[in-house]
């Protein structure tokens, strides 16, 4: 059995399809089923996170002023390495200089303390210490309001319109 909420884009596909035995009938039936289970396919997120480079991630973003036009996503990992003591880290993303259309949707991450082990989510307004992420034209910078040098693997992940 298969559902959506109401007022939803999302479609499920059917779970149990009857095919006709005439074989016109079936060919159109078949391409129909084939574009639908491609379209749900292609719609869904990717969950791929490669270091460095820019993938499209399968995400669609609507367009201010035309809500039914989606424009494409791009994601990219930066290694931002140690994170630093009580101020501000600058690490380039070499994405190709943003334009004022770019607009960067998703800006989230992670550092890892190594000997404890332990995980702080970027950013982070905790109550000990904050961790803020912000990106210009060139740069990743991450601001902290404590010594989290302790910290020496943390990773950004980028998403982003190009357009």
């Amino acid at each position: 059995m298969t559902f959506s909420p109401n007022n939803t884009l999302e479609v499920p596909l059917q779970e149990n399809v009857s095919f006709s035995s005439d074989y016109s009938q079936f060919i159109i039936q078949i391409t129909k089923y084939y574009r639908d289970i491609a379209r749900k396919v292609n719609d869904k997120e990717r969950a791929f996170y490669p270091l460095e480079l820019e993938i499209l991630n399968s995400q669609k973003f609507f367009t201010t002023g035309d809500p039914q036009k989606y424009r494409t996503v791009f994601r990219k990992v930066i290694n931002t390495g140690v994170l630093p003591n009580a101020g501000i880290k600058n690490i380039a993303h070499n994405i190709i200089t943003p334009t004022s259309s770019w607009l960067f949707v998703n800006i989230y991450g992670f550092a890892r303390n190594p000997t404890t082990p332990r995980w702080i989510p970027m950013p982070n307004g905790g109550p000990t210490y904050q961790v803020q992420l912000d990106v210009t034209a060139t740069n990743v910078n991450i601001t902290t309001t404590a010594n989290l040098t302790a910290f020496t693997d943390s990773y950004v992940v980028l998403e982003y319109l190009k357009n």
